[in-house]
């Protein structure tokens, strides 16, 4: 499963719904394989994350991961904003140099 364009609330809700129907019909899923199913369907976004996560030599509860990852999800929306502000005044700066430049030619 990945995350695809969920939040991050409904993509853990869901992996955690997966983990739970495993554990009851009887397969083993330890906290580790939990944490690594979640990563395994996150997109290129949060590669840092996984690198951060997986290279810890100290193992994490799920709930923290999932913390951990909604704090992300909300610092990646910050910056896409950010960004957007950034793009719309880059092309607002344009559209008045370009004015101005008419006027001054006329």
């Amino acid at each position: 499963m990945k995350k695809g364009g969920e939040t991050m609330v409904e993509y853990l809700l869901k992996m955690k719904g997966i983990i739970d129907a495993l554990v009851s019909i009887g397969h083993i899923v330890s906290k580790n394989d939990q944490i690594l199913l979640v990563l395994v369907g996150l997109c290129l976004e949060y590669d840092s994350f996984v690198v951060f996560i997986t290279s810890r030599s100290e193992s994490l509860k799920f709930e923290d991961v999932a913390t951990l990852l909604m704090a992300h999800e909300t610092r990646l929306e910050q910056h896409h904003h950010n960004l957007e502000e950034d793009i719309q005044a880059i092309h607002l700066n344009m559209e008045k140099e370009e004015v101005m430049g008419d006027l001054m030619e006329a």
